[in-house]
């Protein structure tokens, strides 16, 4: 990868440095306070079934590891197709058309997952994949929207949004292990999937603000 960078990547000059006071304005804003907090929904959603998906796998379809280690492949190829899909998507629709879509199709497969158990097996496997691409194509939509909504501090903003999806990936582990332990990792999605939901106010939230990020940081 590094290579292949080097090689067809333009050279960019180095972004200018931006204040901490200037990055803490630009989180201030509540259009990108809730793009913040519709990544941290979603990531915890995911993770609240996905931390947990070998003891879903094998106490719902009785998978064994072998099984069970040809799932996690046939995740991650679709995992990365959903990036590159939802990096091509957010390109070419409206941004916040191209978030609200992804964010309520990711919550539709969340709720469908348990169900999809009970489903003929190459069923569950489509809508596995469906699930797996969509928790990998939200990430590049949320980029560009931060993009279009604040072109002066989008740098900082991918970063910290970046950063706070790993608290919403801590909070999903934490709750997906309660759930095991306190109820059955059959649940796990349908919780995750409330987490989803609220991620999903936050989008449409933010996406129907019209203040930018330019207007915060020159207010006094």
């Amino acid at each position: 990868i590094m290579i292949t960078v080097w090689f067809t990547m333009e050279r960019l000059a180095p972004a200018p440095i931006v204040p901490l006071k200037t990055q803490v304005k630009a989180l201030r804003n509540k259009k990108m306070l809730a793009i913040h907090l519709a990544t941290l929904f979603v990531l915890a959603g995911h993770l609240t079934l996905y931390a947990y998906f070998t003891p879903f796998l094998q106490e719902t379809l009785g998978l064994n590891t072998t099984m069970v280690t040809i799932i996690y492949g046939i995740f991650g190829l679709a995992a990365v197709a959903g990036g590159g899909l939802g990096g091509a998507v957010s390109d070419k629709w409206n941004p916040s058309s191209s978030v609200i879509t992804m964010i309520a199709l990711f919550f539709v497969s969340m709720i469908a997952m348990p169900f999809g158990v009970h489903l003929p097996f190459i069923v569950f496997l489509l809508l596995m994949i469906m699930w797996s691409a969509l928790s990998w194509a939200v990430s590049p939509a949320q980029s560009n929207l931060i993009i279009h909504s604040a072109r002066d501090t989008s740098d900082i903003l991918i970063s910290t949004n970046a950063a706070i999806s790993h608290v919403g990936i801590a909070i999903g582990s934490y709750v997906g292990g309660i759930v095991v332990n306190q109820y059955s990792v059959i649940y796990n999605g349908w919780v995750g999937s409330i987490f989803v939901l609220l991620g999903l106010f936050c989008s449409l939230y933010a996406v129907t603000r019209t203040e930018s990020t330019a207007d915060t940081l020159h207010s006094k």
